[in-house]
């Protein structure tokens, strides 16, 4: 069966043939800032059966769970390496070879590990950031949406926080700010950059002048969340980590403990 064109770059045709789930996973493959994940992909392709829609959807899907474990935890290329070589040997078996050690599934230290990378200082993490809150809106979406039109992402507690503003009256302590400002809680998806200035904003100036669009909301269900909250406090963030985790343990069927 020949390669659909949309493993690569526009993939209308994975949509059609293997669903909009398969179409979203492919996307989200596509925003991870290397490419190890290909051979796989490309190899359970040509090793496809006649008919087996399903069997491919459903590979997609488990196997995007295993990249972005690897995505997010930020594995080397000798660790990224050995795991795709051990998923590809779990579908297409070489002869005299022992069974993988480790290959789609994920032990329970790796989710461990997993969901202590999706609750820490993501922020931090040079180019992860951003796909991943790409493929949290897409989660929270009822519409099957694609959010590739993503161009920022901003703190809604300022990284800088003046003397006598809200934030510093809201978060007294250094230590809460350390601890929330670059979690998954305190991020939001735009459309547009704002200025330096303008990301220092109070919390109500900075929803209203920086969150929607011209029609007064925003296309991104992480930013819908916080322009209906009055009060950006630490008791609302540690309540909204847990509830942005939750969805990301189901998208990727972590088991919380």
């Amino acid at each position: 069966m020949a390669l659909p064109s949309g493993v690569l770059g526009e993939n209308t045709a994975i949509k059609k043939q293997f669903g909009e789930e398969a179409a979203k996973v492919v996307r989200s493959l596509g925003r991870i800032d290397h490419k190890d994940w290909m051979p796989p992909v490309l190899l359970r392709f040509w090793k496809l059966e006649k008919n087996d829609q399903a069997g491919i959807a459903k590979f997609f899907i488990d196997f995007e769970r295993v990249a972005y474990f690897l995505f997010v935890t930020r594995a080397d290329i000798i660790r990224r390496i050995a795991r795709y070589a051990g998923v590809m040997d779990e579908f297409d078996p070489r002869s005299g070879k022992e069974k993988p050690k480790a290959g789609m599934a994920l032990s329970a230290a790796e989710q461990q590990e997993f969901l202590d990378a999706l609750g820490g200082p993501l922020y931090q993490k040079a180019r992860v950031c951003k796909p991943l809150l790409q493929r949290l809106d897409e989660a929270q979406s009822s519409l099957g949406a694609s959010y590739d039109e993503l161009v920022s992402i901003e703190h809604v507690l300022p990284q800088t926080i003046a003397e006598g503003s809200e934030g510093a009256n809201l978060f007294p302590e250094e230590t809460q700010r350390v601890e929330w400002t670059h979690r998954l809680a305190n991020l939001v998806s735009l459309r547009r950059r704002i200025t330096t200035r303008a990301s220092n904003w109070d919390f109500e100036r900075k929803k209203k002048e920086c969150f929607v669009s011209k029609d007064g909301v925003s296309p991104f269900p992480l930013t819908q969340g916080v322009l209906q909250v009055v009060r950006w406090t630490a008791e609302h963030l540690a309540q909204r980590q847990t509830t942005l985790i939750k969805k990301l343990a189901e998208v990727w069927r972590l088991q919380q403990a």
